[in-house]
């Protein structure tokens, strides 16, 4: 097959029209980029905050058609920690609270997104690291901020072992399943960086077994 580098401009128009028809959900995901980079902004925060609202959106949808309350709980704090994430690391990078606060519609209450991008810019990260991080310990980075979410999730479902049959088994050992690759391409990182290990060591995700 031709790389895609090398199509032509209407090669490349008909590639794109092949996978929004494969994909309804992408398509309107892509759509949605287009019309926030239109609208100007830094383009990696624009992209990364539309992706995550609709990874988020996904989940949740995902988990709804499961039947099962402990994912739908599961899924519910896992998604308000990564959609606090997202939105304050958009405020940090200077998106106008006016965007950060419609394009986080829906994904945290009402009241918790006004606060989230009504509050002084400075006080954002602060704010986070005090209220979500483990007893005891205070998060140094939005990046601790995001191991602690994933790790609070692997704590979690855990309680999903205790089920006898159904969903709840799978979708705690997928989600194992998932941290372990993480932590593979961190480490795998770190050795073709040759950066020392003591920089990896503290992003590395509870397991799951």
């Amino acid at each position: 097959p031709t790389p895609f580098s090398e199509l032509t401009e209407e090669e490349h128009a008909a590639a794109w029209d092949d996978l929004f028809d494969a994909s309804p959900r992408w398509a309107r995901v892509c759509r949605m980029v287009r019309q926030e980079l239109a609208a100007g902004g830094d383009p990696n925060l624009v992209i990364d905050l539309v992706i995550d609202r609709a990874e988020l959106a996904g989940l949740t949808e995902f988990a709804a058609g499961l039947e099962s309350e402990f994912i739908r709980d599961c899924t519910a704090e896992y998604t308000a920690d990564k959609a606090r994430l997202a939105l304050v690391r958009a405020r940090l990078g200077g998106l106008e609270p006016e965007r950060v606060r419609r394009l986080g519609s829906g994904l945290l209450s009402a009241g918790e997104l006004s606060e989230l991008t009504e509050q002084h810019v400075e006080r954002l990260a602060d704010r986070l690291r005090a209220d979500r991080s483990h007893a005891g310990e205070t998060s140094e980075s939005l990046t601790r901020f995001a191991q602690e979410a994933d790790n609070r999730q692997t704590d979690r479902l855990r309680d999903a072992r205790g089920f006898a049959f159904g969903p709840e088994r799978v979708f705690g050992y997928a989600w194992g399943l998932s941290m372990e690759c993480l932590n593979l391409k961190l480490i795998s990182e770190t050795r073709l960086l040759g950066a020392p290990a003591e920089m990896t060591e503290w992003r590395l995700r509870k397991s799951y077994a």
